[in-house]
Protein backbone atom coordinates (compact mmCIF):
# COMPACT_ATOMS: atom_id res chain seq x y z
CA UNK A 1 0.00 0.00 0.00
CA UNK A 2 1.27 3.58 -1.15
CA UNK A 3 0.71 6.03 1.44
CA UNK A 4 0.33 9.57 0.44
CA UNK A 5 2.35 12.23 1.99
CA UNK A 6 2.95 14.88 -0.32
CA UNK A 7 0.58 17.41 1.06
CA UNK A 8 1.96 20.19 3.16
CA UNK A 9 -1.25 22.26 3.60
CA UNK A 10 -3.43 21.69 6.63
CA UNK A 11 -6.73 21.34 4.05
CA UNK A 12 -5.47 18.79 1.78
CA UNK A 13 -3.61 16.60 4.51
CA UNK A 14 -6.53 16.43 6.45
CA UNK A 15 -8.20 13.99 3.42
CA UNK A 16 -5.09 11.62 4.06
CA UNK A 17 -5.75 8.12 5.77
CA UNK A 18 -4.07 5.10 6.37
CA UNK A 19 -6.18 4.25 3.43
CA UNK A 20 -5.67 7.05 1.17
CA UNK A 21 -3.01 6.81 -1.87
CA UNK A 22 -2.83 9.45 -4.74
CA UNK A 23 -3.40 8.19 -8.38
CA UNK A 24 -2.44 11.67 -9.84
CA UNK A 25 -1.67 15.09 -10.34
CA UNK A 26 1.45 15.54 -8.37
CA UNK A 27 3.78 13.19 -7.15
CA UNK A 28 7.15 14.83 -5.98
CA UNK A 29 9.56 12.31 -4.72
CA UNK A 30 8.50 9.30 -7.10
CA UNK A 31 8.65 11.71 -10.00
CA UNK A 32 12.83 12.04 -10.53
CA UNK A 33 12.40 13.61 -13.59
CA UNK A 34 12.01 16.78 -11.80
CA UNK A 35 7.83 16.60 -11.95
CA UNK A 36 5.16 18.93 -9.49
CA UNK A 37 7.13 20.79 -6.57
CA UNK A 38 6.32 19.52 -3.11
CA UNK A 39 3.30 22.77 -2.77
CA UNK A 40 1.12 20.80 -5.10
CA UNK A 41 -1.83 22.23 -6.72
CA UNK A 42 -4.36 19.29 -5.44
CA UNK A 43 -4.14 15.65 -5.55
CA UNK A 44 -6.79 12.72 -6.66
CA UNK A 45 -7.52 10.26 -3.63
CA UNK A 46 -8.16 6.75 -4.35
CA UNK A 47 -9.34 4.93 -1.09
CA UNK A 48 -8.76 1.65 -0.87
CA UNK A 49 -11.16 0.20 1.24
CA UNK A 50 -14.24 2.05 0.08
CA UNK A 51 -13.06 1.90 -3.71
CA UNK A 52 -13.99 5.75 -3.90
CA UNK A 53 -11.90 8.34 -5.42
CA UNK A 54 -11.98 12.21 -4.59
CA UNK A 55 -10.22 15.21 -6.79
CA UNK A 56 -9.45 17.49 -3.62
CA UNK A 57 -8.01 20.89 -4.86
CA UNK A 58 -6.23 23.60 -2.86
CA UNK A 59 -8.08 26.86 -2.55
CA UNK A 60 -5.82 29.23 -3.46
CA UNK A 61 -3.13 27.25 -5.57
CA UNK A 62 -5.09 26.16 -8.01
CA UNK A 63 -7.32 28.31 -10.39
CA UNK A 64 -9.67 26.37 -13.08
CA UNK A 65 -9.58 27.25 -16.72
CA UNK A 66 -11.76 26.84 -19.85
CA UNK A 67 -8.68 25.03 -21.67
CA UNK A 68 -9.58 22.03 -19.83
CA UNK A 69 -12.45 21.39 -21.67
CA UNK A 70 -9.96 21.66 -24.81
CA UNK A 71 -7.82 19.23 -23.45
CA UNK A 72 -10.99 16.71 -22.79
CA UNK A 73 -11.30 16.53 -26.30
CA UNK A 74 -8.34 16.05 -27.41
CA UNK A 75 -7.46 13.04 -24.89
CA UNK A 76 -10.90 11.87 -26.41
CA UNK A 77 -10.63 12.23 -29.83
CA UNK A 78 -9.94 9.22 -31.61
CA UNK A 79 -7.51 10.69 -33.65
CA UNK A 80 -5.95 11.89 -31.05
CA UNK A 81 -1.69 13.43 -31.62
CA UNK A 82 0.91 14.57 -29.24
CA UNK A 83 -0.78 17.76 -27.81
CA UNK A 84 1.97 20.92 -27.53
CA UNK A 85 0.77 23.41 -25.05
CA UNK A 86 2.44 26.81 -26.38
CA UNK A 87 2.11 30.03 -24.22
CA UNK A 88 3.98 32.39 -22.39
CA UNK A 89 5.81 31.47 -19.14
CA UNK A 90 3.78 31.33 -16.22
CA UNK A 91 0.72 31.50 -17.84
CA UNK A 92 -0.45 28.34 -16.25
CA UNK A 93 0.37 25.53 -18.70
CA UNK A 94 2.46 23.00 -16.19
CA UNK A 95 -0.84 22.91 -14.04
CA UNK A 96 -2.94 22.96 -16.28
CA UNK A 97 -1.77 19.56 -16.87
CA UNK A 98 -1.71 18.72 -13.99
CA UNK A 99 -5.09 19.33 -13.19
CA UNK A 100 -6.57 17.67 -16.38
CA UNK A 101 -4.27 14.50 -15.10
CA UNK A 102 -6.29 14.57 -12.00
CA UNK A 103 -9.75 14.74 -13.16
CA UNK A 104 -9.12 12.37 -15.51
CA UNK A 105 -7.89 9.59 -13.17
CA UNK A 106 -4.58 9.27 -15.07
CA UNK A 107 -1.13 8.46 -13.31
CA UNK A 108 0.63 11.96 -14.50
CA UNK A 109 4.54 10.90 -15.35
CA UNK A 110 6.07 14.29 -15.75
CA UNK A 111 9.70 15.19 -16.43
CA UNK A 112 10.82 18.83 -16.52
CA UNK A 113 13.29 18.31 -20.28
CA UNK A 114 14.86 21.90 -18.61
CA UNK A 115 16.49 19.64 -15.81
CA UNK A 116 18.05 16.90 -18.35
CA UNK A 117 19.34 18.29 -21.14
CA UNK A 118 21.30 15.08 -21.86
CA UNK A 119 18.06 13.73 -23.17
CA UNK A 120 18.92 15.95 -26.63
CA UNK A 121 20.79 12.48 -28.37
CA UNK A 122 18.69 10.43 -26.69
CA UNK A 123 15.68 11.96 -28.73
CA UNK A 124 17.92 12.92 -31.04
CA UNK A 125 18.04 9.18 -32.20
CA UNK A 126 14.44 9.29 -33.05
CA UNK A 127 14.34 5.89 -31.30
CA UNK A 128 10.65 5.29 -29.46
CA UNK A 129 11.20 2.17 -27.51
CA UNK A 130 14.74 3.53 -25.92
CA UNK A 131 13.46 7.45 -25.73
CA UNK A 132 10.56 5.61 -23.53
CA UNK A 133 13.10 3.66 -21.84
CA UNK A 134 15.17 6.30 -21.07
CA UNK A 135 12.54 8.58 -19.85
CA UNK A 136 10.78 5.55 -17.52
CA UNK A 137 14.36 5.38 -15.75
CA UNK A 138 13.74 8.98 -14.87
CA UNK A 139 10.33 8.79 -13.99
CA UNK A 140 10.96 5.00 -12.23
CA UNK A 141 7.87 4.01 -13.61
CA UNK A 142 7.05 2.67 -16.90
CA UNK A 143 5.55 5.67 -18.96
CA UNK A 144 3.52 3.95 -21.38
CA UNK A 145 1.55 2.08 -19.18
CA UNK A 146 -2.19 2.40 -19.90
CA UNK A 147 -3.99 5.16 -17.90
CA UNK A 148 -0.99 7.49 -17.95
CA UNK A 149 0.27 10.38 -19.38
CA UNK A 150 3.56 11.83 -20.42
CA UNK A 151 4.23 15.20 -19.95
CA UNK A 152 7.51 16.96 -21.67
CA UNK A 153 7.56 20.15 -19.57
CA UNK A 154 10.00 23.32 -20.76
CA UNK A 155 10.39 20.97 -24.39
CA UNK A 156 11.75 24.14 -25.66
CA UNK A 157 14.90 23.14 -23.87
CA UNK A 158 15.39 20.12 -26.31
CA UNK A 159 14.29 21.20 -29.22
CA UNK A 160 15.13 17.32 -30.36
CA UNK A 161 12.15 16.27 -28.29
CA UNK A 162 9.99 18.14 -30.33
CA UNK A 163 10.62 16.78 -33.48
CA UNK A 164 9.87 13.13 -31.94
CA UNK A 165 6.96 14.13 -30.76
CA UNK A 166 6.22 13.01 -34.67
CA UNK A 167 7.41 9.46 -34.45
CA UNK A 168 5.54 8.66 -30.96
CA UNK A 169 2.58 9.54 -32.70
CA UNK A 170 3.63 7.19 -35.89
CA UNK A 171 4.94 3.78 -33.63
CA UNK A 172 2.49 4.86 -30.58
CA UNK A 173 -0.76 6.38 -31.05
CA UNK A 174 -2.20 4.88 -28.21
CA UNK A 175 0.19 6.58 -26.23
CA UNK A 176 -1.35 10.26 -24.55
CA UNK A 177 1.45 12.55 -24.89
CA UNK A 178 1.60 16.29 -23.95
CA UNK A 179 4.48 18.75 -24.43
CA UNK A 180 4.85 22.42 -22.59
CA UNK A 181 6.79 25.18 -24.18
CA UNK A 182 7.39 28.49 -24.76
CA UNK A 183 9.03 30.51 -27.97
CA UNK A 184 9.10 27.26 -29.72
CA UNK A 185 9.99 28.33 -33.11
CA UNK A 186 13.29 30.76 -31.90
CA UNK A 187 14.28 27.13 -30.31
CA UNK A 188 13.64 25.22 -33.37
CA UNK A 189 15.16 27.82 -35.62
CA UNK A 190 18.29 28.07 -33.67
CA UNK A 191 19.13 24.03 -34.12
CA UNK A 192 17.75 24.22 -37.98
CA UNK A 193 15.19 22.27 -37.16
CA UNK A 194 11.09 22.30 -38.63
CA UNK A 195 7.97 22.19 -36.39
CA UNK A 196 6.57 18.86 -36.92
CA UNK A 197 3.28 19.56 -39.19
CA UNK A 198 0.60 17.09 -39.64
CA UNK A 199 1.91 15.28 -36.64
CA UNK A 200 1.35 17.64 -33.60
CA UNK A 201 -2.42 19.27 -32.44
CA UNK A 202 -1.43 23.05 -31.04
CA UNK A 203 -2.65 24.47 -28.34
CA UNK A 204 -2.24 28.00 -27.09
CA UNK A 205 -2.98 29.09 -23.37
CA UNK A 206 -2.79 32.53 -22.63
CA UNK A 207 -3.28 34.29 -19.40
CA UNK A 208 -6.77 33.94 -17.77
CA UNK A 209 -9.80 35.89 -18.91
CA UNK A 210 -12.40 37.37 -16.02
CA UNK A 211 -14.89 34.61 -16.05
CA UNK A 212 -11.82 32.36 -15.28
CA UNK A 213 -11.04 34.85 -12.62
CA UNK A 214 -14.65 35.45 -11.05
CA UNK A 215 -15.02 31.34 -10.95
CA UNK A 216 -12.40 31.25 -8.32
CA UNK A 217 -12.97 34.66 -6.25
CA UNK A 218 -16.93 34.57 -6.45
CA UNK A 219 -18.32 31.82 -8.46
CA UNK A 220 -21.51 32.80 -8.16
CA UNK A 221 -20.98 36.16 -10.65
CA UNK A 222 -20.13 33.58 -13.40
CA UNK A 223 -23.51 33.57 -14.43
CA UNK A 224 -24.20 36.95 -13.91
CA UNK A 225 -21.50 37.91 -15.87
CA UNK A 226 -22.17 35.37 -18.89
CA UNK A 227 -25.99 36.76 -18.94
CA UNK A 228 -24.54 40.18 -19.53
CA UNK A 229 -26.06 41.90 -22.61
CA UNK A 230 -27.02 45.25 -24.39
CA UNK A 231 -30.66 44.15 -24.71
CA UNK A 232 -30.55 42.54 -21.24
CA UNK A 233 -29.41 43.65 -17.89
CA UNK A 234 -28.26 42.96 -14.66
CA UNK A 235 -29.72 43.16 -11.04
CA UNK A 236 -28.08 45.68 -9.83
CA UNK A 237 -26.32 44.59 -6.67
CA UNK A 238 -24.49 41.89 -9.02
CA UNK A 239 -23.39 44.78 -11.02
CA UNK A 240 -21.48 46.36 -8.76
CA UNK A 241 -19.98 43.54 -7.35
CA UNK A 242 -19.04 42.63 -11.13
CA UNK A 243 -17.77 46.04 -11.17
CA UNK A 244 -15.45 46.04 -8.35
CA UNK A 245 -14.37 42.37 -9.60
CA UNK A 246 -13.49 43.77 -13.07
CA UNK A 247 -11.41 46.58 -11.63
CA UNK A 248 -9.27 43.90 -9.44
CA UNK A 249 -8.56 41.71 -12.30
CA UNK A 250 -7.36 45.26 -14.49
CA UNK A 251 -5.23 45.95 -11.80
CA UNK A 252 -4.14 42.49 -11.33
CA UNK A 253 -3.89 41.37 -14.63
CA UNK A 254 -4.61 37.25 -15.99
CA UNK A 255 -1.36 35.47 -14.49
CA UNK A 256 -2.43 32.86 -12.09
CA UNK A 257 0.11 33.53 -9.33
CA UNK A 258 -0.50 37.22 -9.05
CA UNK A 259 -4.40 36.43 -9.02
CA UNK A 260 -4.24 33.60 -6.48
CA UNK A 261 -1.75 35.83 -4.38
CA UNK A 262 -4.85 38.60 -4.76
CA UNK A 263 -7.53 35.95 -3.91
CA UNK A 264 -5.82 35.36 -0.31
CA UNK A 265 -6.42 38.85 0.47
CA UNK A 266 -9.82 39.61 -1.40
CA UNK A 267 -11.50 35.94 -0.76
CA UNK A 268 -14.33 37.16 1.31
CA UNK A 269 -17.32 38.27 -0.95
CA UNK A 270 -17.54 41.64 -1.85
CA UNK A 271 -20.09 44.07 0.21
CA UNK A 272 -21.34 47.16 -1.47
CA UNK A 273 -22.61 49.76 0.23
CA UNK A 274 -25.55 52.04 -0.51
Amino acid sequence: MFIFFCCTHGSLAEKCDAHSVCMAFAVPYSCRGGGAPLTCEGVVLYNTVSKQTTVVRNRGLFMYRNAENDMISWFSSSRRKPLVLRGARQVGKSTLVRQFAATQKLVLNEINIERHLNLAKIFRSLDIPRILEELSVLVGRSVDEPDSLLFLDEIQAVPEALVALRYLYEDRPDLPVVAAGSLLEFALDAKRLSMPVGRVTYMYLGPMGFDEFLREVEPDLVAYCRQAAIERSVPEMAHERLKRRLRQFMFVGGMPEAATSMNRHFHAPSSVSA
